[in-house]
């Protein structure tokens, strides 16, 4: 729907949608016209060399309006119209065939494609240099532009900053040459000149100047020579205009060739230089001479055809090559015509016997099958016009129409879905024949759960591009299966032509809406957990609002399902080598929607590559449904159980769940129960560590407190009397006298003597002296080395030391006892 503008800027339409039943609110829609603006964007002069043919593009000529993209196609319809043409040259317009026409007038998409051209034709007329204009004006429909110039300014050194022969500069003469194929063509100056390039000397400097030549690239297909002897790059005007160039082909099977050049005008008497110079391709046509003969490619040329049908015989059936003849110019001639059928050319009705390989090139030659429905043959000859024909048999083998499926994979629908499309990815049948038939499909045995149907009306045949505009959709009626099926007949026909028919069975599934990790990984003899990360059909007990129910049709081989919480326990008495595959299928129902089967895929590892799959257990925090899988056996049994409501779905993905090897395991029970020991020896170790220095610190502090206490001398004022101290014990000690020991008072034994506190004497011992080195001295003097190795305990040797580091032992005088 376009809308066309009209009248004033501002408007609109009111208008109503309706479905024929129901009609929505009347809308306004406004339009709002904006005045057109044309602009000349760009009108840059544009240079040229003399006798060239140099496209003008949107560079140089560019005209632009306010048009908004929507309607951009506008834009490249400005038209320009020429009022004053050029007068040094002509504007043309270049055809898809390469030629050119005079024109008046043409848009910007013209200028923007580089078809629209200045030819400057007059090459003698410019001299040097010249300029050449043309006017013109610029429309788009209301709106035109007064007319502007444009400017071309011409002159041989238009090019020099462009080092490329591309350009296509041309010099006073830069004709090119023609030459036979393996002959040769003498270049002179009617053929090459470069003399105009001294037009830009002074006139009378000119004769201490000349143009030299100099050869960037050497032909391809042939060499250049001077008087027989091959040429060097140089060379100058004045031996071309006296000896020419001669130009030898080398009988290739070409039909051009080149040489690159620079000409530049050179003093005489090389003492100084000039910058006047120009880049350009002498261009030389080959004429092919037809020396090789016609090849025919196909060795034994063939085709298979159809009772009644009309092909086309192309160049994959008939080919015949000739590197110098066109197919236009090699020529079939039909000597024996086929028993069953003719030839004929386009749409043609009558026979022919003879054609081009133009003509087989181009789908041009058809042949009708009619008349004998056996093989047939016809003889030919092709021939160039210049070599003696190649005779060769075509066979013509005629072949019983038939169709055939070649594509039948079904239908597969979502569980909670109740239709499907049926397309040529899931159906096709074709013909063995190169026409085009028509091709439909009619239901033998309709589906026994669901309904065939186009736009909604049930149908019992429907046509091939049916198929492939996706307009046929199977429906689902019954949803308490997970199955179904429909078979049909194919037949093809077209005109006088009955291909036959053929049955196909398309099976219709249902898949489980559910998540089935792909893959699954699983150490061999772990119980591995069969949660939501391997399977999860929380979107199909979010629409079916019931509680997904798994019924096991078919048990993995290595391996079974337990119901602890459902666990995959893979059996350890075949752990294999190398990884293997296991699967088990099941049936998953859910509320009112279709059944649906399912399989899950898993691959055992190996011991040794258990660390490297296994993903481990991460804590997680999803729901599990209650009663979400039925208990089964083997072979597929089941026994129903009673289900709770469903928990909503969990869409958080969770791990893997490797559960414990089972109790029976003996490593289970024992590595534990080391473990176990191990921490218990090395805490009683730690224990037994820390009391012991803590004894040993409690001691080194009872020796320092003891060595702190003085010893009384000589004149000391305490002397014969007992020595109290707040912070030592006081002992009452009796003075012995002359009298032996056992009339001397003897101080009370006890099993256990405290010294000091922190420090305490273990067991019996007999009453006798403490001498200063620490030992227990007996009744006699004599007796003093023999107790003290026997009565002396061991924790009074630190306190011995301490003493002995502080001051010598005393002597005992009268009335002093050793404490």
């Amino acid at each position: 729907m376009v809308f066309v503008h009209n009248g004033a800027l501002s408007g609109g339409f009111h208008f109503q949608v309706n479905d024929g039943v129901n009609f929505a609110p009347r809308q306004i829609f406004s339009t709002t016209a904006h005045s057109l603006i044309l602009t000349l964007q760009r009108n840059h002069p544009m240079e040229v060399y003399p006798g060239s043919v140099t496209p003008i593009t949107e560079k140089e000529l560019h005209v632009v309006t306010n048009i908004v993209d929507g309607d951009a196609g506008r834009n490249q319809s400005v038209v320009f119209a020429v009022t004053s043409p050029p007068k040094l040259g002509r504007l043309v317009r270049r055809m898809p065939d390469n030629s050119t026409r005079n024109v008046s007038t043409f848009t910007q998409s013209m200028l923007n494609e580089g078809v629209i051209l200045y030819d400057q034709n007059k090459p003698e007329s410019v001299g040097w240099s010249a300029a050449d204009t043309f006017s013109f004006t610029v429309s788009l429909p209301p709106v035109f532009l007064p007319p502007h110039t444009f400017t071309i300014l011409i002159s041989y050194q238009a090019n020099e900053h462009h080092d490329s022969p591309q350009h296509k500069t041309r010099l006073l003469n830069n004709a090119g040459a023609v030459v036979a194929e393996g002959g040769r063509v003498t270049i002179d100056r009617s053929k090459l000149d470069a003399s105009n390039l001294l037009g830009k000397i002074p006139e009378s400097h000119r004769k201490d100047h000349h143009i030299m030549y100099r050869v960037i690239s050497f032909p391809r297909y042939g060499i250049l020579s001077i008087r027989g002897h091959n040429l060097t790059r140089y060379f100058s005007q004045v031996t071309l205009n006296k000896f020419g160039i001669t130009y030898i082909h080398d009988d290739s099977e070409t039909t051009s060739d080149s040489f690159t050049f620079r000409a530049w005008v050179a003093p005489l008497d090389l003492s100084s230089s000039s910058s006047l110079s120009s880049l350009s391709m002498f261009n030389i046509t080959v004429t092919p001479v037809n020396d090789q003969p016609p090849l025919i490619r196909s060795r034994a040329p063939s085709m298979k055809v159809v009772v009644g049908e009309r092909v086309v015989l192309g160049p994959d059936s008939l080919q015949v090559e000739d590197h110098d003849t066109p197919p236009e110019e090699l020529h079939y001639l039909v000597i024996s015509k086929p028993n069953n059928g003719y030839l004929t050319l386009g749409e043609r009705p009558e026979p022919v016997t003879s054609f081009t390989q133009y003509d087989v090139n181009h789908g041009r030659l058809h042949f009708i099958q009619q008349g004998d429905p056996s093989t047939g043959v016809f003889y030919f000859n092709v021939t160039d016009g210049h070599h003696r024909p190649l005779y060769k048999l075509f066979s013509l083998e005629v072949i019983k129409p038939s169709v055939s499926i070649v594509n039948n994979t079904g239908l597969s629908l979502v569980q909670g879905r109740t239709a499907v499309v049926l397309t040529t990815n899931q159906l096709a049948a074709q013909t063995n024949g190169q026409s085009r038939a028509t091709i439909s499909y009619t239901l033998i045995t309709p589906p026994r759960h669901g309904r065939i149907a186009i736009n909604d009306q049930e149908v019992v045949t429907f046509l091939h591009k049916d198929l492939q505009f996706g307009r046929v959709v199977y429906h689902m009626t019954d949803l308490s299966e997970s199955e179904d099926s429909f078979q049909m007949s194919v037949s093809a026909l077209s005109p006088g032509v009955d291909y036959g028919n053929v049955t196909a069975t398309v099976k219709v599934t249902v898949r489980p809406l559910i998540y089935l990790r792909e893959p699954v990984r699983v150490p061999s003899g772990i119980a591995v957990k069969l949660g939501k990360a391997m399977i999860d059909a929380s979107e199909l007990a979010r629409i079916s609002r019931a509680n997904p129910v798994f019924e096991v049709l078919s048990p993995p081989k290595h391996g079974k399902l337990v119901k602890v919480k459902l666990l995959v326990v893979i059996s350890q008495g075949h752990a294999p080598a190398t990884p293997r595959n296991d699967s088990f299928s099941f049936l998953v129902r859910s509320g009112n929607v279709q059944p649906a089967k399912g399989e899950l895929h898993f691959t055992i590892l190996p011991h040794h590559q258990i660390r490297e799959h296994t993903t481990p257990r991460l804590p997680t925090h999803n729901r599990t449904t209650t009663g979400g899988a039925r208990g089964v056996g083997r072979g597929g049994s089941s026994a129903h159980e009673k289900h709770g409501p469903v928990n909503p779905p969990d869409t958080q993905l969770v791990h893997v769940e490797v559960l414990p090897r089972p109790a029976s395991d003996p490593l289970l029970i024992i590595l534990p129960l080391l473990a176990c020991l191990l921490l218990i020896i090395i805490l009683i170790v730690l224990i037994l560590v820390f009391r012991h220095r803590k004894e040993k610190q409690a001691r080194l502090r009872l020796v320092r407190e003891l060595a702190a206490v003085p010893v009384p001398t000589e004149d000391s004022p305490y002397l014969g009397r007992p020595e109290r101290s707040v912070a030592m014990p006081s002992v009452m000690v009796t003075p012995l006298g002359s009298a032996s020991c056992p009339t001397s008072p003897r101080v009370p034994t006890s099993p256990r003597r405290s010294l000091a506190p922190g420090m305490t004497f273990w067991g019996p011992f007999e009453t006798g002296l403490i001498s200063g080195d620490g030992n227990i001295r007996g009744c006699n003097s004599n007796e003093r080395d023999n107790t003290a190795s026997t009565n002396a305990p061991p924790p009074t040797a630190g306190f011995r030391s301490s003493v002995r580091s502080r001051s010598p032992t005393p002597t005992l005088k009268e009335s002093q006892y050793w404490v």
